[in-house]
């Protein structure tokens, strides 16, 4: 039990970094760090996919989400490994689709 809080926290945390870095707009990278490992991106996977959509339910543009870094973090591991990701326009389109599924017609 105690493993599985631990990842909970550390995934949530990398959500609400990711989200601040995106209400910022950052740069691609962060000065001064390493780029990341597929390794590394895979781990983190989950937690730009919930950045991601939470960014799109915020009713952001998608030329703004493009600059954030978790939109960076999807297109690498697209590009990477395209049989095993999905590109980020992709995973935009399907959160977009879901979103208005959602809210009721008027």
């Amino acid at each position: 039990m105690g493993q599985w809080r631990r990842a909970c926290c550390i995934a949530w945390n990398q959500v609400q970094r990711l989200a601040v870095s995106a209400r910022r707009a950052p740069g691609i990278a962060m000065t001064g760090s390493r780029p990341l490992s597929i390794g590394e991106l895979e781990a983190g996977f989950s937690a730009y996919c919930q950045a991601l959509r939470r960014l799109v339910a915020e009713g952001r543009s998608l030329e703004r989400i493009e600059r954030t870094l978790c939109w960076h973090h999807l297109s690498a591991l697209h590009s990477s490994l395209p049989q095993r990701y999905r590109s980020p326009q992709d995973l935009y389109a399907r959160y977009l689709r879901a979103l208005k599924a959602e809210q009721p017609a008027d």
